[in-house]
C-alpha cells in the first residue's frame, strides 16, 4: 500500500529512533512519530512520505504505553527543548543505553560489549544552571520570551521552564517589565532590527550566585541604573553584564562582553575545585550530574600522583582541575583564548600549580608538542565537542602511547567512529581442553563461536618496562612466572617494549564470572595497554588462582584483538607446556607466551 502526505494510520509503537520519537509500521511502512512512546497505539498523520518510510505527527494516542507519563512541563510537546518527557525516567535510561550501545555496534563495528549501568539522576527537574531565552514578538504583538518550537524560530513563551532553577523567572519578568516600561524593542530576525536578542542566566548550584547577560544588537540599553537596580533586587545576583552580537546570525553570542554591575563572572564547585565561569565559558549544565561523570573519569584515569596528564578540549580546565588533584603534572590544550586564561585563572584560585595549558586547535598543539619538543603522557583525557576528534589527534595520540585514554563524549555516534581509529587492547580467554595450537582467532566473532555458551571477558591491562618484567620473573618465583624465567628471550632490543600479563592470585572462577571491565578491573587492578606502536611483544599469562594450585582444566587460549592493525597469534609448541603430562595433578600456572608482530 503507498502512503502520502495526510494519509491517517494507526500504529503500534515498537521501538524508538535516536531522538525519542516512536518507530511504528504500517503494512511494512514505517513511520517516524515525534512524542509517541514505546507501547503506544496510536493515530498519526503522515507529514513527510519517503518510498519505504515517512514521518508522522501524533493525532491522538488510542491506547497509552505502560511507560507512558504525564509531561511535568505543559509546553513539552510544541517546545524544543525536551523530547521524552512522557516516556517514564527508568525507561529513558533503557533508550539512552540502548543508543550508545547501538552507535558503539553499528558505527564502531563493536560487539558484545560489556557495558557497566548507566548513571542515573536523583532529581530529574530544575537542576540546569544556564538558560538562554529568545526574545521577540508573538503575532499579537506582545513582548514573549521562552524557547524555540522544535526545528522553528517560533517562540513558545515559558518564562518558567521546568528544567531551570527558579530565579530563571524572576530575571525574565523583571527585563521583559523594563523593555516595555521604556519601550525597548526585541530583535527581529528577518529584519536584523530590533534591540535584545536573549536574556542567558547562569546559577551557581551550589554557590547560589546569579549572572544576567543580556545579549543586544547594540552597545547598550536604555535605562542601565533602573534594570541594573532592579535585577540587584533578586538574592544572589553577582554578575550583570552586555554582550555585544551585531551580526545578522543565530550565533547566539557575539565576542564583546561589558561589565554593568558586580564582577565579570559567578563562582561554582564541582567537588573540591572552585572554578569562575564568564557568559562565553563553557560549563557542564547539569551539575549533580558533572560530578558522577567527572569522579568516574578520574577513578578511569586512575592516577597515583606520578604520571603526566593531556587534558584536550579543556575548556576552562574543569576536568583538568579535577585530575590535577591526584596527577603528577596536567597540560590542558582548548581553542579559546579566554576560556584558557579562565582556566589559569581556576587553577590559582585552587592553588594548583601543577598545570599548564595552551592555546590552539587540539589537533595541532598536540602534535606539535609530541614531534617538536617531545612531550609526553601517562594519561590523556579527551572531551571534544559534538563532532568528536580530529583524525590527526588521534593518530597522535595513538604515537604517543600512554598508559590510558579517557574519552568523555557528548555524542555516542562521533564516538563510536573514532574509537576504531584507537587499538583496544582486549584478553579474551577460556578454559578449552588441550592445546590451542593452529587455531587462529582473527576477531572477537571467530573467539565466540569457538567459545560458544562459554564465559569469556575482556580486561584491561598494565603496560611494564623491561626492568619490571625482569625483576617480577626473577625476584617473584611465587607469581608462578619462575617457571617460564628460562623462556622469556633478554631484551635484545633496548629501545622496544616488552609486556607482561602478572600473575594475580585471585579465584579463578570468580575472575571468568567477572564479566563487566570495571569488575574486572578492580579485581585484578590492571590497567590500559597500548601496544599499536610496538613493533614486537612478550606475553607471558597465567592462568588465575593461587599461587600454588592444581588448575582442573589444561590450556588457556589467549587473543590480544587490535581494532586498526593487523596482528597474528602464533603459537609455538615451545611455549606453551604440554598438558598431558600434567592432567594427573601436577601444579600448573604459566600456560604460554606468545610474539606478536605488527605490519
Amino acid at each position: 500500500m503507498e502512503f502520502r502526505k495526510n494519509d491517517l494510520v494507526t500504529l503500534e509503537i515498537e521501538d524508538c529512533g535516536i531522538d525519542g520519537e516512536g518507530i511504528g509500521k504500517a503494512d511494512g511502512f514505517t513511520v517516524f512519530v515525534k512524542d509517541a512512546v514505546i507501547g503506544d497505539t496510536v493515530t498519526a498523520k503522515i507529514i513527510k512520505a519517503k518510498k519505504n518510510y515517512g514521518y508522522g505527527r501524533l493525532m491522538e494516542v488510542l491506547k497509552p504505553s505502560p511507560y507512558r507519563v504525564e509531561p511535568k512541563c505543559e509546553f513539552a510537546r510544541q517546545c524544543g527543548g525536551c523530547q521524552l518527557q512522557a516516556l517514564s525516567y527508568d525507561q529513558q535510561l533503557v533508550f539512552k543505553t540502548n543508543k550508545v550501545k547501538g552507535h558503539l555496534e553499528r558505527i564502531g563495528g563493536f560487539t558484545d560489549i560489556p557495558m557497566e549501568p548507566i548513571i542515573g539522576m536523583d532529581e530529574l527537574f530544575h537542576y540546569r544552571n544556564k538558560a538562554q531565552f529568545p526574545v521577540g514578538r508573538n503575532k499579537e504583538g506582545k513582548i514573549v520570551t521562552g524557547f524555540y518550537a522544535g526545528r522553528t524560530h517560533n517562540i513558545i513563551e515559558n518564562r518558567d521552564c521546568a528544567l531551570g532553577v527558579a530565579e530563571n523567572k524572576e530575571v525574565l519578568d523583571r527585563v521583559i517589565a523594563h523593555m516595555e516600561k521604556y519601550g525597548i524593542e526585541p530583535y527581529n530576525e528577518a529584519t536584523g532590527k530590533g534591540l535584545v536578542r536573549h536574556v542567558l542566566i547562569r546559577y551557581g548550584y551550589f554557590t547560589k550566585e546569579v549572572m544576567v547577560c543580556l545579549i543586544l544588537n547594540g552597545n547598550k540599553i536604555p535605562k542601565e541604573e533602573q534594570l541594573v537596580k532592579s535585577l540587584c533586587e533578586i538574592p544572589g545576583m553577582t554578575s550583570i553584564t552586555i554582550n555585544v552580537n551585531k551580526k545578522h546570525s543565530n550565533v547566539i553570542l557575539g565576542e564583546e562582553i561589558r561589565l554593568l554591575w558586580g564582577q565579570e563572572y559567578i563562582t561554582d564547585r564541582i567537588g573540591d575545585i572552585s572554578y569562575q565561569i564568564s557568559p562565553l565559558s563553557f560549563y557542564q549544565v547539569n551539575p549533580m550530574q558533572t560530578q558522577k561523570l567527572y569522579a568516574k573519569a578520574l577513578e578511569y584515569a586512575d592516577l597515583h600522583g606520578q604520571e603526566t596528564v593531556w587534558d584536550l578540549y579543556c575548556g576552562i580546565g574543569t576536568i583538568s582541575l579535577f585530575l590535577a588533584q591526584k596527577a603528577k603534572f596536567v597540560r590542558g590544550v582548548e581553542i579559546v583564548p579566554a576560556a584558557i586564561e579562565n582556566a589559569k585563572e581556576n587553577a590559582k584560585l585552587n592553588g594548583l600549580e601543577n598545570t599548564e595549558f595552551f592555546v590552539g586547535k587540539a589537533e595541532e598543539v598536540l602534535p606539535r608538542e609530541y614531534k617538536k619538543n617531545g612531550v609526553y603522557a601517562d594519561v590523556i583525557v579527551v572531551d571534544p565537542p559534538r563532532k568528536g576528534c580530529d583524525e590527526t589527534l588521534l593518530e597522535t595520540m595513538v604515537e604517543m602511547n600512554p598508559d590510558r585514554i579517557v574519552y568523555v563524549s557528548c555524542d555516542s555516534a562521533t564516538l563510536a567512529r573514532d574509537l576504531k581509529y584507537l587499538p583496544l587492547s582486549m584478553i579474551f580467554f577460556k578454559t578449552v581442553p588441550g592445546p590451542t595450537e593452529g587455531s587462529w582467532l582473527t576477531s572477537p566473532i571467530n573467539i565466540r563461536r569457538m567459545f560458544s555458551g562459554t564465559a569469556f571477558n575482556r580486561l584491561l591491562i598494565r603496560r611494564m618496562s623491561t626492568m619490571e618484567l625482569s625483576s617480577m620473573i626473577r625476584t617473584s618465583p611465587s607469581s608462578g612466572c619462575s617457571s617460564l624465567c628460562s623462556k622469556v628471550p633478554e631484551p635484545v632490543y633496548p629501545s622496544r617494549r616488552w609486556i607482561v600479563f602478572a600473575s594475580i592470585p585471585v579465584d579463578s572462577e570468580a575472575l571468568f564470572a567477572a564479566r563487566p571491565v570495571g569488575a574486572a578491573r578492580r579485581m585484578c587492578s590492571l590497567n590500559f595497554l597500548n601496544t599499536s606502536m610496538i613493533p614486537w611483544v612478550t606475553v607471558v599469562f597465567p592462568v588465575p588462582g593461587p599461587p600454588v594450585s592444581t588448575m582442573p582444566f589444561d590450556a588457556a587460549a589467549v587473543r590480544i584483538a587490535y581494532s586498526w592493525t593487523s596482528s597474528y597469534w602464533i603459537p609455538s609448541s615451545s611455549a606453551i607446556p604440554d598438558t598431558s603430562t600434567e592432567r594427573s595433578g601436577l601444579p600448573l600456572r604459566c600456560l604460554s607466551y606468545q610474539i606478536l608482530r605488527y605490519r
